[in-house]
């Protein structure tokens, strides 16, 4: 199924690529609005369903209409009028011509080609439509259908709910792409014959990875217990006989000789000793230096920081995902409605340019090749916001 997405109002279409008609999930329930679009060429009428919501007739009757009780859409060839007897049918459009009130589409009844009628589009100083005349055929009156203004209560809600034009610019790396939402004001689908404004359909795009560890991390090393010391146990002392007190003095006074002897050699060996620490302080220093770097922990880690660790090791692999989840709902050919909730997965993509488009026209296309071999193009203007997109 072929869309083509038309971001937010005021907006005029100036690249045409396929034949595109319209659907909404709230196709018979909204109204369309004097500031929804600006039409500054015929072609712009393309894909638009016009929902007024008063009816006036040459006598000057006037009907308040609900919501999408009357509608008039336009493919390009045929003209689709929903509503009463008086209008409703399918008309065959011959030209679409400027004028200087707006543009006049000119029809012809499909079955008969005698006759003929036509549709006016009333603009506005702004080139916003205010009404349209409606004259099935030659033999009939013409019906004035006049369009709403947008109450400031409403403006509010689709201004913050819609993509407006030229809030989403994409960066030529396209890294503020992913995590963007687009929500279009206008839908267009390829084999329906409606032409309405959705609020039922959004556009996420997505970035996600994971992370492949093919490390082996380092086993702790059991902690080593310690026995504890055992205290010595006392000498048992000998008793002295009165004898053996002269021999103690002699003992003591060679011991008292020996003492400065005693002192010098600890000192010496001190010296040495703190050698021999420096000594181990500067080899534990190099061998700190030559030491393997901590482990690494990726989980909590960001993006750029996992790539980072990636770039250093090859053990450690980046898988990044990207992917554009769809979110709408389309008519069966019964007139059942059925919810598209769909996620395309994006393989690669690729971006061209066409430099004879002027700066408000579809100048870049980007083309987002998913994983079934079809494609997702977004069209952006010369400041690179995005115009609309086809999926």
């Amino acid at each position: 199924m072929l869309y083509q997405i038309i971001i937010m109002k005021k907006i005029s279409i100036t690249f045409i690529a396929f034949l595109f008609l319209a659907i909404s999930m709230n196709a018979q329930d909204a109204y369309t609005y004097i500031s929804d679009r600006k039409f500054l060429d015929p072609r712009d009428i393309f894909g638009y369903d016009f929902k007024p919501n008063v009816k006036e007739t040459i006598d000057g009757d006037r009907t308040k209409l609900r919501p999408g009780q009357y509608s008039f859409g336009y493919n390009g060839t045929w003209l689709y009028v929903d509503g009463g007897n008086d209008v409703k049918g399918v008309y065959s459009v011959n030209n679409v011509q400027p004028t200087e009130y707006g543009f006049k589409l000119k029809t012809m009844n499909a079955r008969d080609a005698r006759i003929q009628g036509h549709l006016k589009i009333i603009l506005n100083d702004y080139a916003q439509a205010e009404a349209l005349v409606f004259k099935r055929t030659n033999k009939e009156q013409e019906i004035i259908f006049f369009l709403p203004v947008l109450d400031e209560n409403k403006k509010k809600v689709e201004g913050s709910f819609f993509t407006d034009k030229k809030e989403i610019a994409l960066d030529e790396d396209l890294e503020n792409l992913w995590g963007t939402t687009v929500r279009p004001f206008i839908r267009v689908q390829e084999n329906q014959y409606r032409f309405q404004m959705s609020d039922s359909t959004e556009m996420r795009f997505i970035e996600d990875y994971e992370v492949v560890d093919k490390r082996k991390k380092p086993k702790a090393e059991p902690e080593k217990k310690e026995k504890p010391a055992k205290a010595p146990k006392p000498k048992k002392e000998k008793k002295k006989k009165k004898g053996d007190e002269d021999e103690d003095s002699d003992e003591e006074a060679e011991r008292s000789g020996e003492l400065y002897e005693i002192v010098e050699n600890d000192l010496l060996e001190d010296e040495n000793v703190e050698d021999v620490v420096n000594s181990e302080d500067e080899e534990d220093g190099e061998e700190e230096a030559t030491a393997e770097p901590a482990w690494l922990e990726l989980e909590g880690l960001s993006k750029e920081e996992l790539e980072a660790a990636a770039a250093e090791d090859p053990k450690i692999k980046l898988i990044i995902r990207h992917s554009m989840r769809l979110r709408t709902i389309i008519e069966m050919e019964d007139g059942t409605m059925k919810p598209v909730d769909k996620t395309f997965i994006i393989k690669k993509w690729e971006e061209k340019s066409d430099d004879s488009a002027g700066d408000n026209d579809a100048k870049y296309q980007l083309d987002l090749t998913v994983d079934n071999g079809k494609h997702i193009f977004i069209y952006m203007r010369g400041d690179r916001s995005i115009l609309f997109m086809e999926i």
